[in-house]
């Protein structure tokens, strides 16, 4: 998960027009004023968009890692519900992770609208 944010955000940021760049020179800003005006908002929508790829990937680790290796979360009680042969608990339990899921992807997307109101929306 990690690796998707990096390489996402440094792809974001090798992408900037170094038109903007100089243009922020030119106006005589310095390296911070390139970071925080140019860079970081250039990169932004492509940090939202490794966020979005890798939100999934952490939520199937999360839970494979609680089928492996623990003894509450909602893996465990998806496991446990298997091994007794107690279908209602595990889609229960699918459910949860669905909302869970849908929950984080309309944060995201909250944070998207806000962090890029500059952007012209399609």
């Amino acid at each position: 998960m990690f690796f998707v944010v990096f390489l996402n955000t440094y792809a974001g940021v090798r992408d900037v027009n170094p038109i903007y760049i100089h243009a922020t020179r030119i106006m005589g800003g310095n390296e911070y004023h390139v970071l925080r005006h140019v860079m970081i908002p250039s990169a932004a929508s492509w940090v939202i968009t490794g966020l979005k790829v890798s939100v999934p990937y952490a939520l199937v680790g999360t839970v494979i890692g609680e089928f492996m290796s623990s003894n509450r979360g909602i893996g465990f009680i998806i496991a446990q519900a298997t091994g007794l042969f107690d279908t209602t608990s595990v889609f229960a339990g699918l459910v949860i992770l669905g909302v869970v899921g849908a929950v984080i992807n309309v944060g995201l997307r909250h944070a998207e609208s806000w962090l890029l109101r500059w952007k012209a929306q399609d």
